[in-house]
């Protein structure tokens, strides 16, 4: 009883995607 608060169904700062997708895209680099 802990996941659904630790995941949230969409991101709430202006950023966190861009982020995950930059160490995303440097890992697959």
């Amino acid at each position: 009883m802990g996941l659904e608060h630790a995941i949230p169904p969409a991101p709430r700062r202006p950023g966190f995607t861009l982020v995950e997708l930059l160490v995303v895209i440097a890992i697959i680099a």
